[in-house]
This record gives structure tokens, C-alpha cells and sequence, in this order.
């Protein structure tokens, strides 16, 4: 029997959900929480927001359906996202429910509807154990390009050697973090973008010159020095105003982290960010994410075996047919994760 597609209309949210708790396997962004306090928390939302469907632009939901079974599955796209490192416009599949019959259909539309509105990629995340939807995706020519990464804030024991000390940022420290940011730079782009080093370096040079790092509220700046020459050797960034949507927990991430390579290996990094556990946690914080790309193994292995992240979920990435040559998206977008540096 054929697939159809059709748009999603509020009056179809228990259909959304019905088709959501169906599926095998969910991404989770807090993996301590429950499986089943998960779905409640995603579902509730899908209900709160169920009044957008048809209304916002930035949003587009499809139902697949058949005539003896009735739907199949759905796709949730948001249409204007913008990724951080690169600069570059994509559509992201928020949520989704595909199997063999129905991810053409709703991946064909979900690409046609991201290119018609000027984007040049296609991301979604799933879990790091779902292996069908890993196969799935390959299948439709999508790739791996970033891992999300998070852990639980506990208190670290503070380390009384002096072989490293930790500040807080002063503004003339932006000099050291943008020369430092150079260095590791290259470790940063995700896998498969079309963007250059040179392009990426001069949006680093844009964006880190604006940034206020004594008065920013929702920063937290930090610099490591080598505690027998004072010099500064690294620089942690941590974006502090967000809350986790579907639970309401208070969630520190990593906007930039960099060791300089002649401390690569003498656990710098592991002081930098058991140091910033301990300032998160006097302040409430619950947890503390990040994302690594795909390609940067050093980075990943000192997250996940020496400060006990543990990957959450993996985003994927469709690089769509290129658009017409001064393409615009209709929509500013919000900023997508940027990604960690090797350290």
C-alpha cells in the first residue's frame, strides 16, 4: 500500500503521541533521569505546543499514513536553525517516528521544505545505541557529525599541588583566548561542512571580540595558568542561563574550551573542568553538556574516560543540493551547539 503524506494539524497531537511513545529507542539529553519521565516531560510539551502546528512558519509537521494502517509515522521539522561554528543555515527534524516505507516520503519532504526556504543541511539527533536508525539514516545519506555530551556536577576534590591555578577571565584576556582559539580551531569544524578554516577563524574573531567577560551575567569565563609560571595555558567559556526544557534543571555548557598543545596530556583540561564543577555547583547547577565533533577522538576520549560525560545523543547531517547563489533564509534562525576543541 502507497505512503501518503499529509500536514499535521493540532487536532492530530494524540496521534503525534501516540506515534512517539511507539517508537524504540529516544535520544535523552538527561540520561539519570528515567526512560519513562522522559516521554512524560516530551509529551507534555508536544500537548503544550500542540496550538503551533499550522501557525508558526518556522515549523513544519507531516504525517505519514497509509489507507489500512492509517498513520505511519511523522516528522517534526523546525525550518531555521543556524549552526554556531560554521555559520551555515540548516533545517533540523526535531523529532521523528521513520521506519523503511515512510523515511523516504518524509525525508524527501523534509529536504525539498529545507531547501525551498534556503537551507543548505538537514540535521537531527538520535541515541548513540540505536543502531536501525543509524543504518536508517546512511541509508538516506546522512552522516555523523557531532556528539552531545553531558554529566551530573559533582564536587571535585581540590587539587593543592599548584601545578595549576584557575581564574576568572578579565576582558584583556580575549587577546589570549582568541590566539589560543587559532591553535585549536581546526578540531572544531564538523565533518562534511563546506565552510573553510580561514571563514570559520574570522567568525570566532567577530563573535569573540564582542564578548563582555566580566559583566555577561550568563558567562561564566575561566582561565588556567601554570601555577610555577603563571602563564596562561588554557580557557574554559560556560553559557550559564539555560534550563533543561523538559525537566527544568539548570544546565551549564561548554561554549569553548582550549588547552594550549604543550599541556595536551598533563591533565590541564581535567583541572580546568573539575574546577569549574565545583563554581557550578555552589551556584545551583545540576549538570554540565558540551558537543565534540565527530572527527576529534582526543577531545571525546577526555570527556568520556577522564571527566565521566557520557554521550547523550549524536547529531546527524544531510548536506542538500547546494541553492542559488545569494540564498537567503527567510528567518534569522537560533544558534545550534558549537563544538569542543581538542584538549
Amino acid at each position: 500500500m502507497a505512503i501518503t503524506l499529509r500536514d499535521a494539524a493540532p487536532s492530530d497531537i494524540e496521534t503525534l503521541v501516540e506515534l512517539y511513545l511507539g517508537k524504540p529507542c529516544f535520544p535523552s539529553l538527561l540520561r539519570d533521569h528515567t526512560a519513562e519521565t522522559h516521554r512524560r516531560h516530551f509529551v507534555a510539551g508536544l500537548r503544550m505546543e500542540a496550538h503551533q502546528i499550522g501557525k508558526d512558519k518556522n515549523l513544519r509537521v507531516l504525517i505519514a499514513q497509509d489507507e489500512t494502517r492509517g498513520p505511519r509515522g511523522h516528522l517534526i521539522l523546525i525550518l531555521h536553525t543556524v549552526e554556531s561554528i560554521t555559520g551555515e543555515h540548516q533545517a533540523m527534524i526535531y523529532d521523528h517516528c521513520l521506519d523503511a516505507e515512510t523515511a523516504p516520503p518524509l525525508l524527501g519532504a523534509a529536504a525539498e521544505a529545507a531547501l525551498a526556504t534556503g537551507n543548505r543541511y538537514l540535521t537531527l539527533e538520535i541515541a548513540p545505541e540505536d543502531e536501525a536508525g543509524a543504518a536508517l539514516f546512511t541509508a538516506h545519506d546522512f552522516r555523523p557529525e557531532m556528539f552531545r555530551i553531558v554529566k551530573r556536577i559533582r564536587p571535585s576534590a581540590v587539587d593543592e599541588s599548584g601545578r595549576f591555578t584557575v581564574r576568572r577571565a578579565k576582558q584583556t584576556d580575549i587577546f589570549f583566548v582568541l590566539l589560543l582559539n587559532t591553535k585549536c580551531g581546526p578540531y572544531t569544524i564538523p565533518s562534511g561542512r563546506g565552510t573553510t578554516q580561514q571563514e570559520i577563524q574570522e567568525r570566532y574573531m567577530e563573535a569573540y571580540m564582542e564578548l563582555d567577560l566580566e559583566h555577561d551575567r550568563n558567562l561564566l569565563p575561566l582561565i588556567i595558568e601554570d601555577g610555577a609560571s603563571g602563564e596562561a595555558v588554557g580557557y574554559l567559556l560556560l553559557k550559564t542561563g539555560s534550563r533543561d526544557a523538559l525537566t527544568g534543571a539548570m544546565l551549564a555548557y561548554i561554549y569553548d574550551i582550549a588547552v594550549s598543545p604543550d599541556y595536551w596530556g598533563k591533565r590541564a583540561t581535567q583541572h580546568l573542568v573539575r574546577e569549574a564543577e565545583n563554581l557550578l555547583l555552589v551556584r545551583g547547577f545540576t549538570y554540565l553538556m558540551g558537543d565534540v565533533c565527530r572527527d576529534n577522538q582526543r577531545a571525546l576520549k577526555t570527556a568520556t574516560k577522564s571527566l565521566g560525560f557520557s554521550v547523550e545523543s549524536v547529531r546527524w547531517c544531510r548536506r542538500l543540493l547546494p541553492t542559488s547563489p545569494g540564498a537567503a533564509p527567510a528567518g534569522e534562525g537560533s544558534e545550534s551547539p558549537r563544538s569542543l576543541p581538542a584538549c
